[in-house]
């Protein structure tokens, strides 16, 4: 299911049970309703809509959060391909659209996670370093090596 449509589906449960449980608390005090026990019985399954429809959109919320971030560092492992395997926080704002505090946090989970270095350059600007890119040097070796194999 697609991620609008999946929060979209979460919403229409969540107004359509928070809708049903409004009208049933305003029948359940309701001084002239006969049927009050069988009210209360049937309150949880509005509840259980507005309670899926949350967590439906929620989770859909989450989804988009963790794909949005993983194209982020794709953009910035290819930026730093491009550049030799060293770029900046700033280098990611201009190539990404992102702020200033979204790339450091983002190089800085890179980093957390073994698959960036940080380093500081002679003038004092942070560098980070993306492991594991191979130098057009590098790859020739490799490549010439799998042939001797």
């Amino acid at each position: 299911m697609g991620k609008k449509v999946q929060a979209f589906i979460g919403i229409v449960l969540a107004v359509g049970g928070f809708l049903l449980l409004v009208g049933g608390i305003i029948n359940m005090t309701d001084p002239n309703n006969p049927n009050i026990v069988q009210d209360v019985v049937t309150m949880p399954f509005p509840l259980g809509f507005l309670v899926g429809g949350i967590a439906l959109y929620r989770r859909s919320q989450k989804n988009q959060q963790k794909e949005r971030r993983v194209s982020l560092e794709r953009g910035i492992i290819s930026l730093a391909r491009q550049q030799g395997g060293l770029i900046t926080p700033t280098e990611v704002v201009l190539h990404l659209g992102v702020s200033i505090e979204e790339a450091q946090a983002l190089l800085d989970g890179l980093c957390h996670r073994g698959l960036a270095q940080i380093q500081v350059s002679a003038e004092g600007t942070l560098v980070y370093r993306i492991e594991g890119l191979l130098s057009p040097a590098e790859r020739a070796r490799v490549t010439r090596s799998e042939k001797l194999l």
